[in-house]
């Protein structure tokens, strides 16, 4: 029996390096892994969809609040950023406390036109109103971004629909 210079037995020519079996078994779990990671990778879409999807979301989420509260809620839409508020004791408050609606800001590149009919015309009222027996103010949200455009319109019973989806 061979001994090398540190004690160990010398192996046999056919026992060195790794088997086809370990390396497979090395290639699937990198590949495997490396699919979790890309999975797993913050979506860079292009166009307004999610912006779009959060804000209907989040109206339809402000219109259920106020008939649940019972008090008058309203959204503020802006060209930066969006908020919600409440009415108490005559003034508008922003939402406080309450997760699903937070001041929301648009993705950058992002252009927002806003029509809302009966709406108050004061710099601290809201854009859209949504009060406790289910009505809310007819509006029309137009996003554009990277050359795609979404509409959202309210009915003015509370729901929200999105429509669009063209090349500006």
């Amino acid at each position: 029996m061979l001994t090398s210079a540190t004690g160990n037995s010398a192996r046999a020519r056919g026992e060195a390096g790794f088997s086809l079996v370990e390396l497979l078994v090395v290639v699937f779990l990198v590949g495997l892994l490396s699919g979790v990671v890309v999975l797993n990778m913050p979506k860079t879409g292009r166009g307004p969809d999610e912006d779009a999807q959060a804000l209907a979301a989040r109206l339809r989420m402000a219109a259920q609040e106020s008939i649940t509260t019972g008090r008058m809620f309203g959204a503020k839409v802006g060209d930066f950023s969006y908020r919600f508020q409440v009415l108490k004791a005559g003034r508008w408050e922003d939402v406080a406390r309450n997760p699903a609606l937070p001041v929301s800001y648009w993705r950058e590149g992002t252009m927002v036109e806003v029509s809302a009919s009966g709406g108050q015309e004061t710099e601290a009222a809201p854009t859209i109103l949504f009060d406790p027996i289910g009505l809310a103010t007819p509006f029309t949200i137009r996003l554009v971004r990277d050359g795609r455009s979404l509409t959202l319109n309210g009915d003015g019973k509370g729901g929200v629909s999105i429509s669009g989806d063209a090349d500006v």
